[in-house]
Formats: structure tokens, sequence, C-alpha cells
């Protein structure tokens, strides 16, 4: 978080004196970070960090090994999550009702996860008929450069 702090210092400083969109680039208030649409996406990503690290590197893993199935449950499985503030929010929530303010953010972080889950399960449905290759081409070494 520390590092995080600096970089809203950073992007606070360099706007002129009176013009800034930061109240307290040292908070950790929502509304802080919120003020800023540069730092939105940081404040986000921050907010259960440690599962969506895991998250995303079971995607990227699952992608690079085309194994797009796996790919498309972990997106449904990041759209849950998403959706009731397990990631992306700094409180738990009913899916209904939302974390408000002015971060409430997790419908469009919901439809993130859904719209990659449909571009998993179209390339699923592309190796199960044929169009897409099951395993990543091999590159042979007598021609790579």
């Amino acid at each position: 978080i520390e590092q995080s702090q600096a970089l809203v210092t950073l992007q606070c400083s360099s706007v002129p004196e009176g013009n800034t969109p930061c109240s307290d680039p040292r908070g950790t208030d929502p509304q802080t970070w919120g003020a800023s649409p540069d730092l939105i996406g940081l404040w986000i990503l921050g907010q259960g960090y440690l599962v969506t690290a895991i998250l995303w590197s079971a995607l990227l893993i699952f992608i690079i090994d085309r194994q797009f199935f796996k790919a498309m449950i972990f997106a449904l499985v990041g759209a849950v999550f998403a959706c009731c503030g397990f990631i992306h929010a700094s409180e738990l929530f009913l899916p209904w009702r939302g974390p408000g303010g002015p971060l409430d953010l997790h419908w469009r972080l919901v439809g993130g996860y859904l719209l990659s889950a449909a571009v998993f399960g179209v390339a699923w449905v592309g190796q199960r008929i044929g169009k897409i290759e099951l395993q990543p081409v091999e590159e042979d070494p007598r021609t790579a450069m």
C-alpha cells in the first residue's frame, strides 16, 4: 500500500494548486482514489489483490496451455467473486445491493469476467469442433532464429 500511496502523492502533486483531485493522497478512503480517474483501476486492483492475483495467474496459465474450458470456469468464478465483493471491493455485499458509493463498479467488473468467460467458451467450442488446435504449436528449433 505504501507504493500505491506514493503513486497517489506523485499524481496529486503534479496537478496545479487548487485543481488537485485528491483530498488526502495518503489516505485509504475510496473517495480519495475515486477522485482521480487515473487511479481508480489501481484502487480496484488493490482490493482483494491476493485472490485476484491467484485468479488471473490461473487464467493466464490456462490460456497459454489452451485449456479454455478451465479458463472459462475460472472467469465465471471471478464473476461470482466480483459480484459479491470478494475481489475488487473493500467490503463484502449482496450482489443486488452492491457496495454503494462513487466506486460502485462491481457490475462492470462482473460484465468483464462474464465477457471473458464467453470468449473462452467460444474458444473451447472451437477446440471441440476442430477449428482451434488443442495444443500450442511447437516451433521447430531448426527454423527458429
